[in-house]
C-alpha cells in the first residue's frame, strides 16, 4: 500500500503543469516578498524595548513622562520623524482598544436586559468572551502580523492553485490516458488503488500547505526576527473588536489548522470532480469555479447578508482558506436555541461537505463503469 501511495504521490508531482505553477508562484512570491527587503518597515525594536511588557501603571506613567520630555525637546515635524513617537502612538492606540472592549462590553449590558430567550443567550456569550480578552501586552510585533496577514493574502492563493493544478488530473488523466480499463479492472483497482489516489492526494495537501508556511515563517523569520508573538491579536488593526482572547501566536496556530482543513475539504472536492470529467482541463475549470465564484463574491461584489449568495461566499472552502473572516468579529448563529460561534459552525458544515465528497468519490469510483 505505501508502494502504491507513493505511486501516486510521484504521479502528482511529476506533472509539468504544477512545475508551471510553483514557477509562476515562485515568480510572483519574489515580486511581493522582494519589497519586504528593498522596502523594509522601520525596524524600531530598540525603541520599544524599554517599554514591552505587560501593561501597567508604571508602565503608563513611564510613557506618560517620556512622551513629555520628548515634545518638550522637539517641535512637530520633528517628532514626526523619530521612532520613538510611533511607540507612543501604538501604546496609546493599544490602550484605546482595550476601552473600547471594556465598553462595548458595558453597552451589552443593556441590550442583555431587553433581549429574550436566544437573542439573550447570544449576547450573553459575546459579553462573556470580551470580558475574558485583555489587550495587556506591549510588544513590537511587526513579524507576527505580516506572518498573520499572508495568510490572508499570499497562502490561500499558493494553497488552492497547487491543488487545482495538481489534483485536477488524479482520476480524470486515467480517462484522458485510457488507462480506466487497466486501472479498474485489477484485483485492487477499486479499493487500494482508489484508497492510494486519496491518501497521496491528502499528503501532497499537507506538503502545499507546509511549504507555504515554511516560506512564510522563513521570509518573516529574516526580515523582523522571532519576538513580538505574545502581543494580543487585536493590536493588528482588522482584529480590533476581535472577541477571541488569543495572542497572536495562538491565532497563528488556529490559522494553520483552519486552513489546513480548508484546503483538504477543496482537496476531497477536487478529487470527485475529477472522477466525472473524462479531460483534466474541464476538470481544472470546474474546481476553479468551485473556488473562484466566492472569492469573486467576497472581493469584488456588494452582496446583500441575507441572500444565496452570501451563503454561497461564507460557507466556501475560500473562507476557510483565509481564515480571517471567521475571527475578525463576533457571529453566532442560533440553533435549538443555543448560541453557536460562526467560527466553529461554518467549519463544520464545510468538514461535512468534505466528508460527503468522499463518499460520493468512493461510490462514484465503485460503480463506474468503463469500457475498453
Amino acid at each position: 500500500m505505501i508502494r502504491m501511495i507513493g505511486f501516486e504521490l510521484r504521479k502528482i508531482f511529476s506533472q509539468k503543469m504544477l512545475w508551471a505553477g510553483v514557477v509562476l508562484l515562485g515568480a510572483l512570491a519574489y515580486l511581493v516578498f522582494s519589497i519586504t527587503f528593498t522596502n523594509p518597515r522601520p525596524d524600531l525594536t530598540d525603541e520599544y524595548a524599554p517599554y514591552e511588557g505587560k501593561v501597567t501603571d508604571e508602565l503608563i506613567a513611564k510613557i506618560k513622562e517620556d512622551e513629555t520630555t520628548l515634545r518638550s525637546q522637539y517641535g512637530e515635524e520633528e517628532l514626526f520623524k523619530l521612532g520613538k513617537m510611533s511607540v507612543f502612538e501604538q501604546f496609546s492606540w493599544e490602550r484605546s482598544i482595550q476601552v473600547n472592549l471594556e465598553e462595548e462590553a458595558k453597552l451589552l449590558d443593556f441590550s442583555i436586559a431587553k433581549a429574550s430567550g436566544s437573542e439573550k443567550a447570544s449576547l450573553q456569550l459575546h459579553k462573556k468572551m470580551l470580558n475574558e480578552v485583555n489587550v495587556d501586552e506591549f510588544v513590537y510585533f511587526n513579524g507576527p502580523e505580516e506572518v498573520v496577514d499572508y495568510v490572508n493574502t499570499f497562502h490561500f492563493v499558493f494553497v488552492a492553485f497547487l491543488l487545482l493544478l495538481g489534483l485536477s488530473g488524479v482520476f480524470s488523466n486515467d480517462a484522458q490516458w485510457k488507462t480506466e480499463p487497466i486501472l479498474f479492472s485489477s484485483r485492487y483497482g477499486r479499493s487500494k488503488h482508489l484508497n492510494a489516489k486519496i491518501s497521496a492526494a491528502i499528503l501532497f495537501t499537507i506538503i502545499v500547505v507546509s511549504a507555504s508556511e515554511i516560506l512564510n515563517l522563513t521570509l518573516r523569520f529574516l526580515a523582523y526576527g522571532t519576538t513580538g508573538w505574545e502581543a494580543p491579536v487585536q493590536a493588528i488593526f482588522k482584529y480590533t473588536t476581535s472577541p477571541y482572547a488569543w495572542t497572536m501566536g495562538e491565532y497563528h496556530l488556529v490559522q494553520l489548522g483552519v486552513s489546513l482543513l480548508g484546503a483538504l475539504g477543496l482537496a476531497l472536492v477536487i478529487l470527485l470532480i475529477s472522477t466525472l470529467f473524462p479531460n483534466t482541463f474541464l476538470a481544472f475549470v470546474v474546481s476553479s469555479l468551485l473556488f473562484g465564484i466566492p472569492l469573486i463574491l467576497a472581493e469584488f461584489i456588494m452582496v446583500p447578508e441575507d441572500s444565496l449568495a452570501r451563503l454561497i461566499q461564507d460557507y466556501s472552502f475560500m473562507t476557510l482558506l483565509r481564515v480571517e473572516e471567521l475571527f475578525m468579529q463576533f457571529e453566532a448563529i442560533v440553533l435549538f436555541g443555543q448560541p453557536i460561534l460562526t467560527s466553529i459552525w461554518i467549519p463544520a458544515v464545510v468538514t461535512a461537505v468534505s466528508v460527503i465528497a468522499l463518499a460520493l468519490l468512493c461510490l462514484r469510483v465503485k460503480r463506474k463503469q468503463v469500457h475498453a
